[in-house]
């Protein structure tokens, strides 16, 4: 008679995850709540958000549909958790859970959190999902909200599990934007200040730099999407529905027109622009590496009036859009040189519809100094949320258009180049 051997707990087994897509959900607490603004059909992305950031840094490899951010603020991972269910129950491939601070805010053990985190982290990867983790982040500083002996040891011991898990799952990671985010020498776990809005919630410096700690997990997963435009033979027609509405996205020649206080070289179709006092001057530059033409912008001047900008504009022929179309723009975009004394990058895709201005914003700021572009090198793909354009109503004035927030009565400076501005049709 066979010896049969005593049974062995799994204690979990995930079915295969399902086929990946670039969408992603979010769960978790006000860390990650406050990226999009939202008055339909526009939708407004910010430029303190990490998730606005991934996006431009991965070079748009992930979509964080609107719909699919989850994260409450003031949540306990107890609260979270129903809400990673409705992740869970969505058709995202990928689910980013940045949860567990304010269970230490609440006075809870490590235990609670860990408990919560595993049934967060079962629950998704029995969906199918592909689950990341955000490792705590330092907290506390000059805004207080530090934790004490007891609490910071919780809190540290909860970001030693989550960094556990990547090792520990085949379909888990985790990213770790501590050592980014971390006061030097701070024996009680603060933060930097200078990252953060309040010693908890980050500043667009913080959001870029926890972007940057997701961003190898995302570029592993996801390859760069076919987006952007390399031929201007790429037009939309009836013929070819998927085709790029912007004219000449190659930037091709120099009968750009330029308006207000621009100067320089514009390239054809572009239209380019700068406020009173500003000074901006374009020009082409001609990438060593490929030989491809980029716009230049490069600041200057004190601009005087009270919303000042710089900006490149595209217009769309209104044939080329219906009602119930769904548009969103792309644009390859790289910091030269940090901009000083300037509030944004902003790339927009946008239509006026029976008299009102509707948009999809990209990287958007409120203005105030402490949600601002930083002031830093980077280039990545700056890609508008999804505008569906009312299903009744004239259209007038399709255009897509990145404009340089500028600071009122302040020198400007920096240098910008973009390429490869596009818009396509896509489903809702």
């Amino acid at each position: 008679m066979p010896i049969i051997p005593p049974a062995v707990a799994a204690p979990f087994v995930a079915r295969p995850r399902l086929p990946l897509n670039r969408r992603v959900a979010v769960v978790g607490d006000s860390r990650s709540a406050n990226n999009l603004s939202m008055a339909l059909p526009s939708i407004t992305r910010r430029v303190a958000g990490w998730q606005t950031w991934l996006g431009i840094l991965s070079g748009a490899r992930c979509e964080f549909v609107p719909g699919y951010n989850f994260a409450t603020a003031g949540y306990r991972t107890d609260q979270v958790l129903p809400y990673a269910q409705a992740a869970a129950a969505t058709d995202a491939s990928i689910v980013i859970v940045f949860a567990g601070t304010n269970d230490r805010s609440g006075g809870y053990g490590w235990d609670w959190t860990l408990s919560y985190l595993s049934q967060i982290r079962d629950c998704l990867l029995a969906a199918g999902k592909i689950v990341v983790f955000v490792a705590e982040t330092p907290r506390g500083g000059s805004s207080g909200s530090r934790l004490s002996g007891q609490q910071l040891a919780w809190h540290l011991r909860t970001h030693q599990w989550l960094l556990d898990q990547d090792r520990a799952f085949a379909d888990v990671y985790t990213a770790d934007p501590w050592p980014a985010l971390a006061l030097v020498g701070s024996a009680s776990g603060d933060c930097i200040d200078a990252y953060f809005q309040d010693s908890i919630h980050p500043n667009p410096e913080g959001g870029f730099r926890i972007a940057q700690a997701l961003q190898p997990i995302i570029e592993r997963l996801l390859p760069l999407p076919s987006f952007l435009s390399t031929s201007n033979a790429d037009a939309w027609s009836t013929d070819n529905p998927g085709g790029n509405p912007v004219s000449n996205p190659t930037m091709s020649g120099t009968s750009g027109a330029k308006v207000g206080t621009a100067t320089g070289t514009v390239a054809t179709a572009l239209q380019a622009g700068g406020s009173t006092g500003a000074a901006p001057v374009f020009d082409i530059y001609t990438d060593p590496n490929d030989g491809t033409p980029w716009q230049r912008l490069t600041l200057g001047g004190t601009p005087s009036v009270s919303t000042p900008a710089a900006n490149a504009v595209w217009s769309i022929p209104a044939a080329n859009v219906s009602n119930g179309d769904v548009l969103q723009g792309a644009i390859e975009i790289a910091v030269d040189t940090p901009l000083a004394n300037a509030v944004s990058i902003e790339v927009t895709v946008a239509a006026t519809v029976a008299g009102t201005f509707v948009a999809g914003k990209e990287c958007s700021t409120s203005g105030v100094a402490a949600d601002r572009v930083p002031a830093k090198t980077f280039s990545g793909v700056f890609r508008t949320p999804k505008l569906v354009i009312p299903a009744n109503g004239a259209i007038t004035s399709p255009s897509f258009y990145i404009s340089v927030g500028l600071v009122n009565g302040a020198a400007a400076s920096g240098v910008v180049r973009f390429r490869r501005p596009t818009v396509r049709k896509v489903s809702a």
